[in-house]
């Protein structure tokens, strides 16, 4: 076994990661990287990906750079850019949410429940109550998958919100550096006059995901289980009779 272990061929880890280029999370990491790494060039040196020198640069002059870029992009990444998108939705659900705005531009949740299912926290409850462990095990497993679900949701608004806060800014490298050129503005300006045009669709395209993403349909952590389900339906038609044969009394 340990001979066919080791005759068996590994694949090339270069493998791995053109794998995961297909991925479409990857995807948005890697233009939110990308763009951060544009940025930082433009305040270090005034240049950015496309036109700074690499091949006449010495790197190990500009690791100190590097590796204060490395750390920034840490810092940005895991505490700032999340703050501020927490704090950009919590604005933007007030305004969306608010009497001003109009009901046909407004996103809609889907608060229905689907035939069979309840909320978790009534298979909790039952399970507890009976002391089953199926189904509390059931549970736990619906409970880390939706968790799991919710935080991963999360995490690509907050990715789309720095890749449209990173966008704007390297589309306007003058505002914080000297500079003339960027990867945003090259590329987009391959677009000739219509480049601005094109740039600000795929920025509305951004923006549309990201708002989808905050206020479109959710998963409210409702479970699948008939059996409390019908319970709960034959609950309630018996209440409906019940008050229908009060409101008939009353007639």
């Amino acid at each position: 076994m340990t001979d066919e272990k080791k005759d068996k061929p590994s694949f090339p880890a270069g493998l791995g990661i053109m794998d995961k280029i297909w991925e479409w999370q990857w995807i948005i990491r890697f233009i939110y990287i990308v763009l951060f790494a544009d940025l930082a060039l433009l305040a270090y040196t005034g240049q950015g990906i496309l036109t700074w020198p690499v091949q006449v640069s010495n790197w190990t002059e500009h690791l100190g750079f590097f590796c204060v870029a490395l750390a920034a992009l840490g810092l940005i990444a895991t505490t700032l850019m999340p703050a501020a998108a927490n704090i950009v939705r919590l604005l933007l659900n007030e305004i969306i949410y608010s009497s001003i705005f109009p009901d046909i531009l407004r996103p809609q949740s889907d608060y229905q429940r689907h035939p069979g299912t309840v909320p978790s926290s009534e298979v909790l409850d039952l399970a507890l109550e009976e002391n089953n462990q199926f189904l509390l095990s059931y549970y736990e497993k619906h409970d880390i998958a939706w968790r799991n679900k919710f935080s991963e949701r999360f995490k690509i608004g907050d990715l789309l919100f720095g890749i449209l806060f990173f966008m704007t800014l390297d589309y306007h490298p003058y505002w914080f550096s000297h500079a003339q050129h960027s990867l945003a503005c090259d590329l987009f300006n391959l677009g000739g006059d219509e480049g601005f045009v094109i740039f600000y669709i795929v920025l509305l395209i951004v923006f549309s995901a990201l708002i989808n993403i905050w206020f479109g349909k959710w998963d409210w952590g409702h479970i699948y289980y008939p059996p409390l389900y019908r319970k709960k339906e034959n609950a309630r038609r018996k209440q409906r009779e019940m008050d229908e044969q009060w409101h008939g009394q009353d007639k």
